[in-house]
């Protein structure tokens, strides 16, 4: 009996150990996947807008509203399937969970994946907004349509910053969590379990700040992203018409 207890009382020990590692991990988790879901949402969102504008700016709240609701969506269910990852599978953590990337190989795996994924689907996304407003502009050149072709030019403009804004963001958050291991890794034990919980709340605020570089891209998907959690949208924004698509 009492060995039955000690076993228990062990193994309740390392399930505790794991939901704290990975209560302490999700806020990382759910900002690197927001920004790579919303990178891809507003890519869907300015593809629609160049590809099909009048019936985009007939339909945009909806498109909005639904894009939003996937960017939540993803990030959730990644951020769930981590804490059910790392409580069903065998430990492999760090001690005290002071790693930065402290999570069992199977989510790591699954993780890379779906970052790679989302990447790519990103590139392939915004190069087809690139591409069918390249197209569009010559086909405006061509029929002397200034007005359109300036619009038009703009809007690449537009997506070019975005892109480049992107691409930066992603880079700092790619590095970040190397150059931390690498700091961690060369640092002595007691000091990894203080500096180990530090450095993971940078990242998860480098993640954040990424997340909401993409979120300001938009005005439309910023008001149907707010909307999805009580906010109502602003009177102002409704008299705007034209503004997806400049």
């Amino acid at each position: 009996m009492i060995k039955r207890f000690i076993r228990i009382e062990g193994y309740l020990g390392e399930i505790i150990s794991q939901l704290q590692c990975a209560f302490e991990m999700a806020p990382n988790y759910f900002s690197e996947s927001a920004s790579l879901s919303l990178a891809l949402a507003l890519g869907c969102e300015r593809l629609l807008a160049a590809a099909m504008p009048i019936k985009f700016m007939a339909h945009q709240w909806k498109i909005a509203y639904a894009a939003s609701v996937v960017a939540w969506t993803i990030p959730i269910l990644d951020c769930s399937t981590m804490l059910i990852v790392m409580n069903l599978s065998p430990s492999k953590m760090v001690n005290f969970c002071t790693s930065a990337m402290a999570v069992t190989k199977d989510f790591d795996l699954v993780q890379q994946i779906e970052k790679d994924f989302l990447t790519v689907a990103i590139i392939i996304t915004y190069t087809s907004v690139l591409l069918t407003i390249n197209v569009q502009l010559k086909v405006a050149k061509r029929k002397n349509q200034h007005s359109v072709s300036v619009m038009k030019k703009n809007l690449q403009l537009k997506m070019i910053r975005i892109l480049i804004a992107i691409a930066f963001m992603y880079l700092c958050l790619q590095m970040a969590p190397r150059i931390g291991l690498v700091i961690i890794a060369k640092l002595p034990q007691e000091q990894r379990i203080k500096i180990g919980p530090i450095f993971r709340m940078l990242m998860a605020l480098n993640s954040g700040i990424h997340f909401f570089v993409y979120l300001s891209t938009s005005t439309d998907f910023k008001d149907a992203f707010w909307r999805t959690i009580g906010k109502k949208k602003s009177s102002k924004n409704t008299t705007i018409t034209v503004r997806s698509i400049r």
